[in-house]
């Protein structure tokens, strides 16, 4: 029964280990995709504010009679600029939500999957960006928040977009993560492991005490 009883204590301290390590490993992951999605955000805002386009948007806003050829041109515009960016790295998704327009333009997903999507950002995660995108106009600073809904993890990365010192809207970068971590299924194996093995050791405890 004591070997049963150290046996099972190997195996708790074991999984508590790898527990700890996948932890680790994930943490960091998520810190370095956190990251590109901010500097890549940021490389986008710069890249818009000196290419002498920021009428555009104003003009995108400013003009209610806009006509729709008109609206889809501009938006392909920004569409093209942010893809530039985005190429750079695998994964990323992104665009430009504008404070007085109240909605996205210039949606870019270069590397995703097809079938390739037109239009953004997704009407699941719609509202989500939307509001990060709002805080960070309101607030004048880059926000990098985590996100999920099950199966969806993604780092969100809002930044100011200005013209000529006035936020007029928000480049956002996001990168959905889901796909690598596949350690987030290990973690649960392990959590179940455990729990198992912690009652398991506290039952033999438990028993070895009372055959004293």
């Amino acid at each position: 029964l004591h070997i049963a009883i150290i046996a099972l204590g190997s195996i708790l301290i074991s999984f508590l280990l790898l527990f700890f390590i996948i932890s680790k490993i994930e943490k960091r992951l998520i810190e370095e995709r956190k990251n590109d999605c901010v500097i890549t955000a940021r490389e986008i805002s710069k890249v818009i504010e000196n290419s002498n386009s920021l009428d555009l948007i104003c003009t995108l806003y400013g003009n209610e009679f806009l006509s729709l050829d008109s609206s889809r041109i501009i938006d392909k515009y920004f569409s093209e600029l942010v893809e530039e960016t985005l190429t750079e790295l695998n994964g990323l998704e992104g665009g430009i939500y504008v404070k007085g327009l109240g909605d996205f333009v210039g949606y870019a997903f270069p590397t995703s999957p097809p079938p390739y999507p037109v239009y953004g950002p997704p009407p699941r995660s719609h509202k989500l960006i939307e509001e990060q995108a709002i805080i960070t106009i309101e607030k004048g600073k880059d926000i990098v928040n985590v996100h999920a809904f099950d199966p969806a993890i993604f780092p969100l990365a809002t930044v100011p977009l200005y013209n000529n010192n006035t936020i007029i809207g928000s480049v956002w970068v996001r990168v959905h993560i889901e796909r690598e971590l596949p350690l987030t299924k290990l973690k649960r194996v392990v959590n179940f492991v455990t729990i198992i093995s912690v009652v398991g050791f506290v039952v033999m405890a438990m028993f070895s005490f009372f055959l004293r």
